[in-house]
């Protein structure tokens, strides 16, 4: 479905250089759920935005269905991304002025996808969100925004899910009530690949990637 191929991504300041991602390869498969662990600096959120198409390699291919992506043109990129991949953040990236509902629907917009509120409502329901749909986000528990930002990565009904520490700033009980969400996802049929420094977190995945300096140990 996914996959990467002897990637390497540096980034230089003015302390010297670090090496993000070092000759890396991983394959991902239609229908896995993937925990990625590894140490704070090890190259697990830059590996995360290659395979969502949002951070070039220097080196290396990223392969989907044996296409490479950084190989389109910026628009055809995007659009593959805005249709086929679900982001979901650690700050959750929510829009403050916007409403749970809107938050929600500006995720087909980006699509290119009719707003149909039908489809809205029924993922927030599915969300446990339903009777939030007119709140902002600062009116809504640390959990819910949590939900909503999984809600706008699902609307579209996106092929992957990929989630950067999902669970990083919530509480022990709702981390765990998060990734129960995610497992019911990919037991439909979604692939989900998510970060984590939780080790107890990491072994709810059906398989574990550790990453230590940029590489797969």
């Amino acid at each position: 479905m996914l996959k990467i191929e002897h990637a390497s991504k540096t980034f230089h300041h003015k302390h010297g250089t670090v090496s993000a991602l070092n000759d890396f390869s991983f394959e991902i498969k239609k229908g896995e759920f993937i925990s990625i662990s590894g140490p704070s600096g090890s190259g697990k959120s830059t590996l995360l935005l290659a395979l969502g198409g949002m951070s070039h390699p220097d080196n290396g291919k990223v392969m989907w269905n044996n296409e490479s992506i950084y190989n389109w043109e910026l628009n055809k990129r995007a659009q593959w991304r805005a249709k086929e991949v679900g982001f979901i953040f650690q700050t959750f990236n929510l829009i403050n002025y916007l409403t749970v509902y809107e938050n929600v629907a500006i995720a087909l917009n980006l699509a290119e996808e009719k707003v149909d509120r039908k489809r809205i409502i029924g993922i927030l329901d599915k969300m446990k969100l339903s009777n939030r749909i007119k709140h902002l986000p600062n009116e809504l528990s640390i959990g819910q925004q949590q939900r909503v930002a999984i809600a706008r990565a699902l609307i579209k009904n996106p092929s992957m899910l990929l989630a950067d520490e999902p669970t990083g700033n919530l509480d022990p009980q709702t981390a765990n009530d998060i990734l129960k969400i995610l497992k019911e996802i990919n037991n439909e049929g979604k692939t989900v690949v998510f970060i984590t420094h939780n080790p107890d977190l990491a072994k709810l995945a059906n398989r574990n990637i550790r990453i230590e300096e940029g590489r797969i140990v």
